[in-house]
């Protein structure tokens, strides 16, 4: 292409060491190798401890430039930095040339290090045996530029058991020394010392290093890190020690010395012993005790007569704890061959495609006399029979054995592996062998019950368990959801889901433990809820949600509490329609509808009659034939009914009455005629009672109540009236109900004299209404054609309160007795009127001055007018006639002749 082309004389820098404070140069070379003028736009670093001499630059064909980079330390330490060009050269339009550099203090600047760490502060000694010491080493070096004097180095605190074998270092820059620390501790018990070196160096005069071990009879011994073969460390032990043996794979061929030691993997699924197919793993046959223990290891590759795996004979009974037995062939004992009185311990183990030819022992052969226990373990697809007594004995208990042992806690059941195709023998959730092991033994370190196998299932890694239980209950205005409480220990909360459809629910909220109950006020009756509820551990694990609940239930509801027919006529039918609604969001079902006590109701549906009495020991019911109800329409609201549409009187059957009971689906109504009537007056009241599946009002009362009336007649029975010749006057009757119902009525007068009526009604009929008084003007007549004397005449009533308020029956009569006066003269009318308090007494005086005999007497009167208008005579009266006296004035009384009332 025709452009220029950048070439460097230099890939990388590195500047070595400088000292703080000086500063390095070094020259990179750009050369232009290309057809046109080069231009390099910028030239830059990062650290300000590099410096360059030009930011940018234009280089003619075939030109070379040189560019100067500067480093200057700022401290000690080491530097590293990127020098960036940016040019036009269409290949490389970026270059890029790291730079390195390390500055060096000023002064003195020590360093310590050790195979384990770059700047060593503390070291630990593997557990160590009384009498045989052990050392470590370590280096000092001085990074500084001025020599660095350490003076004195010595050890601190309790001393015992540690020592340095230098005392003071003398070091020029770049100089190293190594210093070895020795470990031997007198006695068995815990050690621990400060080595403390001091310098000339500015910033870490004292320099600390914390030492520590242990002494004891028995130790450690580290493979590969100490000793480099299983075996060798094997021969190494005393008794009591113990070989950790670190994550890898080893030979098999193993031969366990005659004394007792632990012989203890890194990791059953990490430390493999293998025999490679041509030989036996392992081999303990000296007679060791309980005290040998072989864990944490997978042994496959096995392979032998008697045993392939491992052989124990001659009287050991050592202990197998988690361990992996995969893999191994042998005639007898693929896994394990026990012999010669041996009684070993196999605890959480788990035995897996391993191969008897002799289809003896797949996984453990007993022979000669010997006896094996077994428990928390696992026998699975192994060629051969789980366990085979040749001789001896086997007590197996809490683990999976195919074909099924009869030991306490067995089961035969797939332990569900992960993949054993591929060697991992992990459980599954939802295996038989999760806390199915030994519940003597430890718990698992997740803190569950023991598993069964070499491999516990991590439970804490494993969300909880899907709630159970999950159930509703309906109030007034909400509903209460309540479910089962998790097991798990670990558990923090509950999340509520919710939603209109099962298949969209969304989280409502949180219910924290131990709570299990809910309450939703959020709730339309009238439409489906749905809920699931999850469970959350305190590692965030959310549990699978339970099963779905559909909350969804019937609400019965009454277009009116009561039904009041008011003031009925008695014998009168009368009728009222109430309906029954379906406010929830399922069907309703009605067991029954009746009317709780006979007094004058009864309700019908469609005509039919309904019981009357409660259902348990009342009247019977009428059988319920079947009906075709018209779905209601309208709006759901309780206090106004749904219309019903007689159109649909014959459509589907939307609600239907059987022998059981009505059904009312969501939204629909039930109506019902409710009917009154009484052949007796009184008060009347009992309830329509409805029983259904409404968890909330399972029995639905509906207050009935009326009044029964009748036509009642009240009349004074004798009337007085005194009138002068040619004095036609009117005077009124008062006629009263005293019933709750309008009473009719018809009157006729009787008072005829030679052709003379001189009564007349002045209306033929009349009504009065209930529990009211209705006036009857009489009309006296004929007074000029009669003579001054005494008359009687009579008023005839006919009415409808003879008991049959249809029919008007001859019920009442008034006697009439007229006093016709020769005139006028006969009767003073006059007024007086009587002043308040106590007015003096008024004697009653007749037409012509003569005292009556009557006194009218007035005690704390609030004062007004008296009139008089009619005297009316009547017998004679005596001594047996009351009185009284307010003013206590009358001493003798004297009887008058006649009694006057005014």
């Amino acid at each position: 292409a025709f452009s220029g082309a950048i070439v460097l004389s230099d890939s990388a820098f590195s500047f070595g060491g400088v000292v703080e404070g000086n500063e390095l140069d070094q020259t990179l070379y750009i050369s232009n190798t290309g057809v046109r003028p080069l231009t390099i736009s910028a030239i830059s670093s990062t650290l300000d401890e590099f410096t360059v001499s030009a930011s940018s630059a234009v280089l003619p064909i075939g030109d070379t430039l040189g560019i100067v980079i500067t480093f200057t330390p700022t401290g000690p330490g080491l530097y590293q930095d990127t020098l960036l060009l940016v040019s036009d050269d269409p290949v490389q339009p970026t270059t890029s040339v790291p730079l390195s550099a390390f500055g060096i203090s000023e002064a003195a600047d020590i360093t310590i290090a050790s195979s384990i760490s770059d700047s060593l502060a503390a070291f630990g000694f593997p557990l160590t045996r009384i009498g045989s010491p052990r050392t470590t080493t370590f280096s000092v070096s001085n990074i500084g530029a001025e020599a660095l004097e350490i003076d004195e180095i010595t050890f601190t605190g309790d001393t015992e058991g540690f020592t340095v074998n230098q005392s003071s270092l003398y070091l020029e820059l770049y100089d190293t020394v190594w210093v070895d620390v020795t470990f031997d501790p007198p006695v068995n018990g815990p050690y621990a010392a400060t080595l403390v070196m001091t310098s000339n160096d500015p910033d870490e005069a004292l320099y600390n290093i914390a030492f520590t071990g242990t002494g004891s009879q028995y130790i450690i011994f580290e493979v590969p890190g100490e000793i480099p073969t299983i075996q060798a460390a094997l021969d190494t032990a005393l008794a009591g020690d113990t070989v950790n043996v670190a994550a890898g794979s080893y030979g098999g061929g193993l031969v366990f010395p005659d004394n007792d030691l632990v012989l203890r993997g890194s990791g059953q699924e990490t430390t493999i012993l293998n025999g490679g197919d041509s030989s036996v793993v392992m081999t303990i046959n000296s007679g060791q005790t309980a005290a040998s223990v072989i864990s944490g290891f997978t042994i496959r590759g096995g392979l032998g007569t008697t045993g392939g795996g491992v052989v124990v004979s001659n009287g050991a009974s050592p202990v197998f704890d988690q361990i992996i037995f995969n893999n191994n062939a042998a005639t007898q004992g693929a896994a394990l061959y026990v012999n010669s009185f041996s009684g070993p311990t196999v605890s959480r183990s788990t035995f897996v495609v391993n191969s008897a030819s002799s289809g003896q022992g797949g996984g453990i052969a007993v022979a000669g006399g010997s006896s094996v226990i077994v428990t928390s373990s696992i026998f699975w697809a192994n060629t051969g029979t789980a366990v085979e007594v040749l001789s001896g004995s086997a007590d197996i208990t809490y683990s999976i054995v195919e074909g099924g042992d009869s030991g306490t806690g067995n089961l035969d059941q797939n332990p569900l592996f992960v993949n054993p195709g591929t060697g991992d023998f992990h459980i599954q959730w939802g295996s038989p062998a999760i806390d199915g092991g030994n519940p003597a033994s430890p718990p698992d370190p997740d803190g569950t019950a023991a598993d069964m196998g070499a491999l516990y299932y991590d439970q804490t890694l494993q969300p909880p368990n899907a709630p159970t239980g999950l159930s509703f209950i309906p109030t007034a205005d909400h509903v209460i959801l309540s479910w089962t409480a998790n097991a798990e220990a670990d558990l923090v909360n509950y999340i509520i889901y919710s939603g209109t459809s099962a298949d969209t629910l969304d989280s409502l909220t949180l219910v924290m433990v131990p709570n299990t109950e809910y309450e939703d006020f959020s709730i339309n009756p009238a439409i489906p809820l749905y809920y699931q509820i999850a469970a959350v551990d305190t590692a965030d694990l959310i549990s699978d949600r339970s099963a779905v609940l559909e909350v969804s239930y019937p609400v019965i509801a009454a277009s009116s509490a009561s039904v009041d027919f008011g003031s009925i006529r008695f014998l009168q039918s009368v009728e009222q329609v109430i309906y029954f609604y379906n406010h929830g969001s399922l069907e309703l079902n009605i067991d029954s509808i009746f009317v709780q006590d006979d007094v004058g109701f009864s309700a019908s549906i469609g005509g039919l009659l309904l019981q009357i009495g409660n259902s348990d020991g009342g009247k019977t019911i009428l059988p319920i034939e079947p009906l075709n109800l018209g779905r209601g329409t309208g709006e759901n609201d309780q206090d106004e009914p749904l219309s019903h549409n007689s159109d649909k009187e014959n459509a589907g059957e939307i609600l239907s009455v059987t022998r059981e009971g009505f059904l009312i689906t969501p939204g629909d109504s039930l109506e019902i005629t409710i009917s009154f009537t009484s052949a007796d007056t009184g008060s009347f009241a009992t309830n329509l009672v409805a029983q259904s599946d409404d968890p909330l009002t399972g029995v639905l009362n509906v207050s009935l109540t009326a009044h029964a009336v009748a036509p009642g007649i009240e009349l004074v029975r004798t009337m007085s009236v005194v009138t002068y010749l040619n004095n036609d006057i009117a005077f009124d009757v008062a006629v009263q109900n005293p019933g709750g119902y309008p009473l009719d009525y018809t009157v006729t007068a009787d008072a005829n004299y030679f052709g003379f009526e001189w009564l007349t009604p002045a209306q033929s009929s009349g009504q009065v209404p209930g529990y009211s008084t209705g006036i009857l003007t009489v009309n006296v007549a004929n007074t000029a054609n009669l003579d001054a004397a005494g008359y009687q005449g009579y008023l005839y009533f006919n009415t409808n309160a003879s008991g049959n308020p249809d029919a008007m029956v001859p019920t009442d009569t008034i006697d009439v007795y007229m006093t016709l006066l020769a005139d006028g003269s006969q009767i003073l009318d006059g007024a007086v009127t009587v002043e308040s308090g106590n007015a003096a007494p008024i004697n009653v005086t007749d037409d012509t001055g003569t005292d009556m005999g009557l006194m009218l007497d007035f005690i704390n009167s609030s004062g007004g007018s008296i009139t008089v208008t009619r005297i009316d005579a009547h017998p004679p009266a005596d001594s047996t006639t009351e009185y009284t006296d307010p003013s206590g004035t009358i001493t003798d009384p004297e009887y008058a002749r006649r009694y006057y009332e005014i």
